[in-house]
């Protein structure tokens, strides 16, 4: 019986692969795209914070947490733990490769591959992030001695131009360190949602972009 399934397993990673080559987003759509009751799930989490933007209190921040949370959940590639605390910090979801997801980091980009352990931040408000959460953030990797991390919020990070406020701070950083600091927006959000793309995707277009700005 086991042996049987080992080469069931075999044999569609030899049509994944095949697949793959030939249309390199396949295995991309086919592992990452939301469907089922997930979707439903993550459909209800999104309309919840479209509807959140004015909202106040906890759960406000809550709904981002969640839908961030089912998002790397869907992958079925990482385990999440939420709201860890220590004696200094809050970190609002910590993300680790599972054991299938150290299997298939093949598929990953680098900065995912050579990233096991992602630290994220969610700030649901209803304004732009500025320096001084980018600089909270930082100061969080750098005591957890990591190169890469992820805020997600509902807008994009406070500057007028590429080099200006939170996001010319955050290629400050990482031309100084090396840490890359990304952002992810309720606008990405929705293209995920939708599946016109998946988390991964978006992970790497922002990396490309911050590597491309300070080049």
């Amino acid at each position: 019986m086991i042996d049987d399934l080992k080469k069931e397993v075999i044999y569609y990673r030899n049509i994944f692969k095949q697949l793959a080559n030939e249309d390199p987003e396949f295995l991309l759509r086919e592992l990452f795209d939301i469907r089922g009751d997930l979707k439903v799930k993550v459909d209800n989490l999104y309309k919840e914070l479209e509807e959140s933007l004015h909202a106040e209190g906890n759960n406000k921040g809550k709904i981002l947490e969640q839908i961030v949370d089912e998002i790397f959940l869907s992958t079925n590639m990482y385990k999440n733990k939420v709201n860890i605390r220590d004696s200094s910090n809050e970190i609002d979801l910590l993300v680790d490769l599972n054991n299938l997801g150290e299997i298939e980091s093949g598929i990953l980009p680098d900065i995912m591959k050579n990233n096991k352990q992602i630290i994220i931040e969610c700030k649901n408000y209803n304004r732009r992030i500025d320096v001084n959460w980018i600089g909270k953030f930082h100061s969080l990797l750098r005591n957890r001695k990591k190169k890469f991390g992820i805020i997600f919020s509902y807008y994009q990070l406070k500057g007028i131009g590429h080099w200006d406020s939170a996001r010319g701070l955050v290629k400050k950083i990482y031309l100084g360190e090396g840490i890359v600091i990304i952002n992810i927006t309720k606008d990405d959000i929705e293209r995920i949602v939708k599946n016109e793309t998946c988390i991964v995707k978006i992970i790497e277009e922002k990396y490309n972009e911050l590597v491309f700005q300070t080049d």
